[in-house]
């Protein structure tokens, strides 16, 4: 048997508040990045967590 892990309800949703800053956080540690890049990612591709997703998933320049 499987146990059921509660996530935060944050993960929950399908878009990122970024002026939030428990979902910040939450959403940070979730793609493992940093808060600023989390933004950055916000503000390039939008809210939707699955499109911040893949674009951080994305090579990054250095």
């Amino acid at each position: 048997m499987t146990e059921h892990v509660q996530q935060p309800a944050a993960l929950e949703r399908a878009h990122i508040d970024i002026h939030e800053l428990f979902e910040l956080n939450v959403w940070a540690r979730r793609f493992n990045v940093t808060q600023e890049h989390l933004k950055e990612a916000v503000r390039t591709v939008g809210t939707c967590a699955q499109a911040v997703g893949s674009y951080l998933a994305l090579p990054r320049a250095n």
